[in-house]
């Protein structure tokens, strides 16, 4: 037998504000990092390197200013030829920070291009367009959140890695020696990282705006880093020409960072011979800069297109 029963309610005002132009950007981007992280396994086996990496250069650029400052007590003869040997062990400061970059580059496009490839070409699979623009999203503002999340899985392998070895030097150096000194190596590491992360998020985003899988998505960025980079070196060795890496992303930006931080990296020093003293790029910087310019420019121009179509079905 049933009883009758009263469900009472109550009612509270809403006392809060609403936004008209809420920040989809920053929604869309927060969405998108946990949606990445939802998955453990990807994530561990991602962002495990980097933060064994980024933990090897805090020790190595701690050890070094350790050592140098054990050396500086000692006689002079012994200490100066103490932290000879190690400067010629471990290397100078910037130079470590420039060879962590250049391993850390390729566990960075590996995250970026695990996450970024999916970005759009999930929405497109699961159809989520239908979502996203019968609600008042613009493709620019959707484009910009999707950009937000790419640039934070980058930042999370290159950037911020980066910054903690620039803060440990600044932290072990005696009297901040390394801000007062070497302040320029943290600058020139937040605008190279900045340029990598925006120039490789812009190319993976236009290449996943292309396909409805994220496997293709994922195979076609590699191999247009990978494949391309290798052609072009090819080219250049057989016709003696490096005006062909102009085409590379990779070369493209190891000849910026050569410019950035006037260090060689072994493709660089492979490229050159033995009378170039100058560690610049193989070509002229300007090119480079060119080159990432025309390339971004490009990638947009699939981006949008891709994602008007988007709207139009939706």
């Amino acid at each position: 037998m049933m009883k009758a029963s009263t469900h009472t309610e109550i009612y509270r005002p809403y006392r809060g504000q609403l936004k008209t132009r809420p920040a989809v950007e920053r929604i869309l981007a927060w969405s998108g990092i946990r949606l990445g992280f939802r998955r453990k396994l990807p994530a561990l086996l991602l962002f495990t390197p980097s933060a064994i990496a980024a933990l090897v250069g805090c020790v190595s650029v701690h050890l070094m200013f350790t050592v140098r400052e054990l050396a500086e007590e000692a006689p002079s003869g012994q200490g100066k030829m103490i932290s000879q040997a190690m400067e010629g062990l471990l290397g100078d400061v910037s130079e470590n920070i420039f060879r962590f970059l250049q391993v850390e580059q390729f566990f960075a496009l590996l995250t970026l291009a695990w996450y970024g490839s999916r970005l759009i070409a999930e929405d497109r699979r699961l159809s989520a367009n239908l979502l996203y623009f019968a609600r008042p999203v613009t493709p620019l503002r959707y484009i910009g959140g999707k950009l937000l999340t790419a640039f934070a899985f980058g930042a999370l392998t290159l950037l911020v890695p980066a910054l903690m070895i620039c803060g440990q030097a600044a932290f072990s150096s005696p009297d901040w020696v390394f801000l007062k000194e070497k302040s320029w190596v943290i600058w020139r590491v937040l605008g190279f990282s900045v340029l990598w992360i925006a120039v490789m998020s812009s190319v993976i985003l236009a290449i996943s705006s292309c396909f409805a899988r994220k496997g293709l998505a994922l195979m076609t960025t590699f191999g247009l880093v990978f494949l391309v980079d290798g052609i072009t070196q090819v080219a250049s060795q057989i016709t003696g020409n490096v005006n062909y890496g102009l085409f590379s992303l990779r070369r493209n930006l190891e000849a910026i960072a050569e410019w950035l931080f006037h260090e060689q990296t072994l493709v660089g020093a492979m490229l050159k011979g033995p009378q170039d003293s100058v560690p610049t790029g193989p070509w002229n910087i300007e090119g480079s800069f060119w080159a990432l310019g025309i390339m971004v420019l490009i990638a947009f121009a699939i981006l949008w297109t891709r994602v008007k179509r988007l709207e139009v079905i939706a």
